[in-house]
């Protein structure tokens, strides 16, 4: 586990490193949206650079929601070999005057990371002080109809379930150009509560047969094996 963990910071950081040459497609939209009641309603979706966005760095999307400091990343929209999603929820300070929750989801369509199948990582980590004050969780959906915030009906192609902290994940999933990802993060959190929760995805290709089926039974330990074999390759 902690050798896969290294190969994913690796991967993110040659991947980070290659987005920042990479153009935003301009008319791929990028949303953020959240719920205080339990995920029964959503607030109006806030655009990148739109009304609501504190942040006007393109790819970067800033709110605040009772205290909590929300920010989103993405990358590579457009690009062939790589997508990235970066959704944080955070608080500094004293936190939050009261207990909640918060369910928080991103969006990003017109996804071009292709040809299939593709392999989606994901690193979800968290932190809160006091320590236990905050409990949270991800999920993030592909939508082959390339759909704002679907995370139900017959064209997803990839629902990964709740993810709890600390999990560094490797799923497999064909989509064609172009499609969409939703990604969620759930945080139930105690008064006065300092957390931070963050979720990356990574959305790399193409992914060789052997790798598919090492996913397809143990997800964390196929993707460390091919990795490991790929390099006694090139060292031979």
């Amino acid at each position: 586990m902690i050798r896969f963990r290294r190969y994913v910071l690796l991967a993110a950081l040659l991947g980070a490193a290659a987005v920042l040459g990479m153009p935003n497609q301009a008319s791929a939209a990028f949303q953020i949206r959240y719920s205080t009641n339990g995920g029964a309603t959503f607030s109006a979706p806030v655009n990148d650079n739109g009304p609501g966005d504190n942040n006007l760095t393109l790819g970067t999307i800033d709110i605040n929601v009772g205290g909590l400091n929300i920010t989103a990343h993405s990358g590579g929209s457009t690009a062939p070999d790589f997508t990235l999603v970066d959704l944080q929820v955070q608080s500094s300070g004293r936190g939050p005057t009261a207990a909640g929750r918060v369910i928080v989801q991103v969006t990003m369509d017109g996804l071009q990371t292709a040809p299939p199948p593709q392999i989606l990582i994901n690193s979800f980590t968290n932190n809160s002080l006091p320590v236990g004050s905050a409990t949270g969780t991800t999920r993030f959906w592909i939508d082959s109809a390339d759909g704002l915030f679907t995370t139900s009906g017959g064209s997803i192609v990839l629902d990964s379930g709740t993810l709890a902290p600390h999990s560094a994940t490797a799923f497999a999933f064909s989509a064609a150009p172009t499609y969409s990802i939703t990604q969620q993060i759930d945080v139930t959190y105690a008064a006065r509560s300092s957390l931070g929760f963050d979720s990356n995805t990574t959305i790399v290709t193409p992914a060789p047969a052997g790798l598919i089926a090492a996913i397809s039974g143990i997800p964390v330990l196929g993707f460390g094996t091919w990795i490991r074999r790929r390099r006694n390759q090139v060292a031979a």
